[in-house]
C-alpha cells in the first residue's frame, strides 16, 4: 500500500478507523502498523493492530501468531516497563548471552576474555538485561560485602 510520506500517526490511525469500519481489516492493519512505524511508543496502536489483526479470516501462521505475541508484549511494555525484563529472559538470546557471562567467568587468558566480551557486545541491548541480572544475583549471594 502506497503511504504518503509526511502523514502523521494521527491521520494514518484515522484512516485505519475508517477501514476498520468498513470491514476492510487488512487495508486498517496496513495503516494502523504504519503509524506504529512512526510512533511505536503509542498504546492505542497495538490495541487496533491487534484487533484488525484478530479480525483477518484467514488462517494463521507462524508468523501471524508471532506478529500478534509481539505487538501484545510490547503493549504491556508501554503499560508496565517492568515486564520489558520478564519479556527479555523469554528470548532465546537470554540463555545464550548468560552462557557467554558463566564462560567469560571461566576464561582462562585475557585472549579468550576478549573472544567472549566481544560475542556478549555484539548481542547489544539485548546483552543488557542478562547482565544485570548476573551482577544482582552475585549481590544476593554476598548481601553485605564491600565493594
Amino acid at each position: 500500500m502506497l503511504f504518503k510520506r509526511k502523514q502523521t500517526p494521527a491521520a494514518l490511525i484515522a484512516k485505519g478507523d475508517k477501514q476498520f469500519k468498513s470491514k476492510k481489516y487488512k487495508k486498517a492493519l496496513d495503516y494502523y502498523s504504519r503509524a506504529n512505524e512512526i510512533d511505536p511508543d503509542n498504546q492505542a496502536v497495538y490495541d487496533k493492530m491487534i484487533t484488525a489483526h484478530l479480525q483477518l479470516k484467514e488462517d494463521w501462521d507462524d508468523e501471524d501468531l508471532a506478529m500478534s505475541l509481539t505487538w501484545t508484549m510490547k503493549k504491556q511494555e508501554l503499560e508496565n516497563p517492568a515486564l520489558k525484563r520478564v519479556h527479555a529472559r523469554m528470548t532465546p538470546e537470554w540463555e545464550h548471552i548468560n552462557t557467554l557471562i558463566k564462560q567469560l567467568l571461566l576464561a582462562k587468558d585475557e585472549g579468550e576474555e576478549t573472544k567472549l566480551l566481544s560475542q556478549i557486545i555484539d548481542h547489544g541491548e539485548q546483552a543488557v538485561y542478562p547482565l544485570l541480572e548476573f551482577l544482582m544475583g552475585i549481590k544476593k549471594i554476598t548481601p553485605g560485602a564491600p565493594l
